[in-house]
C-alpha cells in the first residue's frame, strides 16, 4: 500500500478546487476533513495488518518518502525530526517506531 499524506485539509480542498476547475469531481469540505483525519487515524490503527506500506508526503511538488514498513516493522524512514506534524500527530503509533 502506498499512502499519500499532506499538510492539512486546506491544501486538500485547494487541490479539489483545482481539479473541479479542470472538469474533475467535487468533494465537499466536511468529507475532505473527515477523510483527512479519518484516513490517518485508520492507518495508525491498522498499519500492522499491511504487508508493505510506504508513506509519502505529497505536500510539495517534490514528494518525500517518509517511511517504509513491512508487516508493521520499519524498513526505511527519514529522521524523526524530519517527520511532518500530520504524521506524528495523527499516527503516533507509527511515529513511535521511528527513533
Amino acid at each position: 500500500m502506498i499512502f499519500f499524506g499532506l499538510t492539512d485539509p486546506d491544501l486538500s480542498e485547494f487541490r479539489v478546487t483545482r481539479r473541479v476547475a479542470k472538469g474533475g469531481h467535487f468533494v465537499d469540505r466536511l468529507t475532505i476533513e473527515d477523510n483527512f483525519t479519518g484516513n490517518l487515524e485508520m492507518l495508525n490503527l491498522n498499519f500492522r495488518f499491511i504487508d508493505h506500506l510506504t508513506i509519502v508526503d505529497t505536500t510539495e511538488l517534490d514528494h518525500i518518502i517518509l517511511a517504509g514498513l513491512n508487516a508493521g516493522k520499519v524498513t526505511f524512514t527519514v529522521p524523526n525530526a524530519d517527520l511532518p506534524h500530520w504524521f506524528t500527530h495523527y499516527m503516533p503509533d507509527i511515529a513511535a517506531l521511528i527513533v
